[in-house]
């Protein structure tokens, strides 16, 4: 049943997901590019980065949550700073190799081919970053829910259970109106 209130146990595996979603997405750029050996390196990078906020956002606590949101906005810059650089380098690397493959095409040619082919990386990068933020507020909420309540953080309770628990208790038999067949309104 859809709920308004999300729980911990709701957005941890959709904060991990984020991370299987942006790493497979960059591996799958592997094919694209002309220099596979720098996209080597920034996968791996990335996953040097990734994997400290991944494990604290499945088993930390509220305290870690705050070094999760460090380790994902630094995540998150090194991306803004890869969709950012990466392209021209693209772009550049074309048309260096243009320049040699097709000595008889004119500059005009190679530098619309090239600036073309870098920003379809743009695309295709910024594409699959597009989670990078709401992983952010998610790992943020996430942090701000485990403070508000630390009996959430020690254990996967639900907050319907809970929210259950004191409404059962709190609520009285004679409070209830029964309208019956009639409509007429018989308070119980």
């Amino acid at each position: 049943m859809f709920s308004l209130r999300e729980t911990p146990t709701e957005i941890r595996p959709m904060i991990l997901w984020f991370d299987v979603h942006l790493m497979a997405s960059f591996s799958c750029l592997i094919l694209l590019d002309p220099s596979v050996q720098v996209r080597v390196y920034f996968i791996f990078y990335l996953a040097l980065l990734t994997l400290p906020a991944t494990f604290i956002v499945a088993f930390g606590n509220a305290h870690w949550m705050k070094a999760a949101f460090f380790c994902q906005l630094i995540r998150s810059l090194f991306i803004a700073f890869h969709n950012i650089t990466y392209p021209i380098l693209v772009a550049s690397w074309t048309a260096v190799e243009n320049r040699q493959a097709f000595q008889e095409a004119s500059n005009e040619e190679i530098i619309f081919s090239s600036a073309g082919y870098g920003f379809l990386i743009f695309l295709l990068s910024t594409a699959a970053s597009i989670f990078e933020p709401a992983k952010l507020y998610h790992i943020c909420h996430l942090q701000r829910m485990l403070a508000e309540a630390p009996e959430l953080a020690d254990s996967d309770v639900e907050m319907d259970d809970v929210n259950d628990d004191t409404i059962s208790e709190t609520t009285d038999v004679s409070s209830f109106v029964d309208l019956g067949l009639t409509g007429k309104m018989n308070v119980v």
